[in-house]
């Protein structure tokens, strides 16, 4: 049996994160029962921004800095706002800007519950 959720928008699952000026933003960590994740980048002065990705467990996210390995994503520093898919697997996201602040949106679709 799966539970579905009664309107569409409660399916949907979303954060943002910002970085004012030149930086690295906080992490965003995406829980395991959100699936099809995507981010849009949004700029807002900055002359590029990065998107970083990380496969280690939240406990190392959430550790001293340095602990947790942040890759780029494939489309490397954007200069214009643009958007990914991301792989199912990504533990959490974060923006790192040169030369001003931008904003990383998150969205995906929560998980149906299964009941057996």
């Amino acid at each position: 049996m799966v539970l579905e959720y009664p309107r569409a928008h409660d399916q949907l699952w979303k954060r943002e994160v910002s970085q004012v000026g030149a930086g690295t933003s906080d992490p965003i960590i995406l829980p395991g029962w959100v699936e099809k994740v995507s981010a849009a980048v949004i700029l807002e002065g900055a002359s590029n921004a990065t998107v970083q990705y990380t496969l280690d467990p939240e406990t190392e996210v959430d550790a001293a800095p340095g602990s947790a390995d942040w890759v780029d994503w494939d489309a490397g520093a954007v200069s214009v706002d643009s958007g990914y898919p991301a792989n199912s697997s990504i533990t959490a996201v974060r923006i790192v800007t040169v030369g001003g602040g931008a904003t990383l949106k998150v969205a995906g679709r929560r998980m149906a519950a299964r009941v057996r």
